[in-house]
């Protein structure tokens, strides 16, 4: 999945063709959404006709119209959707499918661990996960509290390998939450068979400016937050406290000083510090506060 991103477009492509075939075949596709002849003029310099399918969208789509295209155009039994800013390790193909094949077992989709970088591969922030065994999800709630504050972490999304047949069963124009529609997908996935987590890491997720995540919206977190609500997990729970306090916090730190005052900022800042100080106290603040300095600033 492609938009105006050449350069790492060009890291991504090679990581997929430099996969070890050893066990499993696959088709590469290159879906170009963007807006300028950039991602074109790359590829016509560096690749020849046949080391990948190229699909243009004209005129561009927005991400969720482009993502459910994709979908509706998938006719292998297994798909990935991996993003053109992330790095495929060289043995993802094969042990996600040597998972499949020796597990006997049907699964919706497939998760990995990864690897977090900014600037040097070479030079890992941290891992997104922390689990050193398979992790299996049969229900909602169960799954979506991996998205919460200290518990161990969650796969990331472009890594995820779908079980076609499931995957053209959501109906992606309809998952709630905007923004946060990945976990909405993965979530409903659930309602057709397991998901499975696997320790191993096996690609490099880049952190920078422009990832999707940096883009904020209260409505979307307040709508996810009513999701996990609704999906079992209990409003009054730690996890889901801090959770809240989170978005809001983000909220807060993104006003404009001259509005500081006004009588929303000052309910929220009164909101804030009475729970800091309750937290503070609590293990599970501090994890949540060290996870993100080590994601904001290191």
């Amino acid at each position: 999945m492609s938009r105006d991103r050449p350069e790492t477009l060009k890291q991504a492509i090679n990581s997929v063709l430099a996969q070890n075939k050893s066990t499993a075949g696959f088709e590469l596709i290159v879906s170009d959404n963007s807006e300028n002849e950039d991602v074109r003029r790359m590829i016509s310099k560096n690749y020849g006709n046949n080391d990948f399918k190229l699909i243009i969208r004209n005129p561009s789509l927005s991400s969720r119209e482009h993502f459910q295209i994709i979908v509706s155009e998938l006719d292998r039994d297994y798909a990935v959707l991996f993003h053109d800013d992330d790095i495929m390790h060289p043995n993802y193909v094969e042990a996600m499918s040597s998972f499949l094949d020796s597990s006997n077992q049907v699964a919706s989709a497939i998760g990995c661990n990864a690897s977090v970088f900014k600037k040097d591969i070479l030079q890992p922030m941290y891992q997104m996960h922390s689990f050193d065994c398979i992790k299996r999800f049969d229900n909602q709630s169960d799954f979506l509290s991996q998205y919460l504050f200290g518990r161990g972490g969650k796969a990331p999304f472009p890594g995820y390998m779908y079980n076609t047949r499931f995957l053209k069963k959501i109906p992606i124009a309809l998952l709630p939450c905007g923004k946060h529609g990945d976990v909405t997908l993965l979530s409903s996935l659930l309602k057709c068979a397991p998901i499975f987590w696997l320790p191993n890491s096996l690609m490099h997720s880049r952190l920078h400016g422009l990832n999707d995540n940096n883009t904020y919206s209260v409505p979307n977190r307040i709508c996810l937050l009513n999701y996990m609500v609704k999906s079992g997990l209990m409003r009054d729970d730690e996890s889901i406290v801090l959770f809240r306090c989170d978005f809001w916090y983000k909220w807060f730190v993104g006003q404009s000083i001259k509005n500081i005052f006004l009588w929303k900022n000052r309910v929220v800042l009164k909101f804030l510090s009475l729970k800091f100080f309750y937290f503070m106290t609590k293990k599970i603040f501090w994890k949540g506060f060290a996870a993100r300095i080590k994601k904001d600033f290191l």
